[in-house]
């Protein structure tokens, strides 16, 4: 019996994505004029909110994608 167990491409468990959102998220500190101040939660907070998750969420599934082409391309090896 040798079954082979085919891996499943869940983003949750693939590095790519959290690498990704890592540096997405971090890319924020990069952006000119950006003055992120973590002690004011005022109306000012929310677009802040809005940023990590928008270039967290972009960083996650570009991670998610190169990681599944490049667990495609050894697999095809």
């Amino acid at each position: 019996m040798t079954n082979k167990i085919k891996k499943l491409y869940n983003p949750f468990k693939m590095w790519g994505g959290w690498v990704g959102a890592l540096i997405g998220i971090s890319s924020l500190f990069w952006l000119p004029n950006t003055n992120i101040d973590f002690s004011k939660f005022n109306t000012d907070f929310l677009p802040i909110i809005f940023l990590f998750l928008l270039f967290g969420s972009i960083g996650f599934l570009i991670g998610w994608r190169i990681h599944s082409l490049i667990r495609k391309q050894k697999a095809g090896s």
